[in-house]
């Protein structure tokens, strides 16, 4: 049970330097060994590199391990399997767990999940297709399946208030500006100033910002 071979080891997902972390909420519903749904709720990390988003927590049992993603068009998109690491038991066996995802009615694997993304909210939300942690690629033999995942970030902020006092204003376009000529981030609220929520701040979150000004 659980058997899979393959060419080459499977490699726990690496977070490039740079990425932007966050703190976020992780809100799910999964089912309790008597098989009745429960909400449950943990804090997790989310880091964002260009496009890529890295997500750190989602398994309670491999707290450390992080799963990877892509935004397109407006969702984060999963390739499935995702290998998450080794679990090790009470009994000293060790598990490899995977993250999986499959079809509700069918009960068939799934190569992708998405979650919808809010740039605006900076929310992620899947209220359709679940996700199960299992031993194998195939998604037999999950050890938690989990449904309806809301990532929500748990620093509450005002886009484009660049220097975090208050309102958005041209002192946040100068502020934004200084940043991408000298790199000090001292001073200003990165996760504001990704205006675009595309994980980056460049010109493109500049002319956001002025965009937002010039129609508020």
């Amino acid at each position: 049970q659980g058997l899979t071979l393959s060419k080459h080891p499977d490699e726990p997902v690496a977070v490039p330097e740079g990425t932007r972390l966050e703190e976020y909420t992780l809100s799910y519903k999964t089912r309790d060994e008597n098989g009745d749904q429960v909400a449950q709720q943990a804090t997790v990390t989310v880091g964002f590199a260009g496009d890529r988003v890295y997500i750190q927590g989602m398994c309670a049992f491999l707290p450390e391990s992080w799963i990877e993603g892509q935004l397109v068009n407006g969702q984060l998109v999963l390739d499935l399997p995702q290998y998450m690491g080794t679990y090790d038991d009470e009994y000293q066996i060790a598990y490899p767990i995977y993250l999986n995802g499959f079809d509700l009615q069918t009960g068939l694997l799934e190569r992708q999940v998405t979650l919808d993304y809010d740039p605006a909210t900076r929310v992620f939300s899947n209220q359709s297709m679940p996700m199960g942690y299992g031993i194998n690629k195939t998604g037999y033999l999950n050890v938690q399946d989990i449904y309806e995942v809301v990532l929500e970030p748990v620093q509450n902020f005002i886009i484009g208030d660049v220097n975090n006092d208050g309102r958005v204003t041209i002192a946040d376009v100068t502020d934004l500006i200084n940043y991408l000529l000298s790199g000090d981030a001292t001073a200003i609220n990165l996760a504001a100033a990704d205006v675009d929520g595309d994980g980056r701040c460049n010109i493109g979150d500049v002319t956001e910002l002025i965009n937002i000004l010039l129609t508020n």
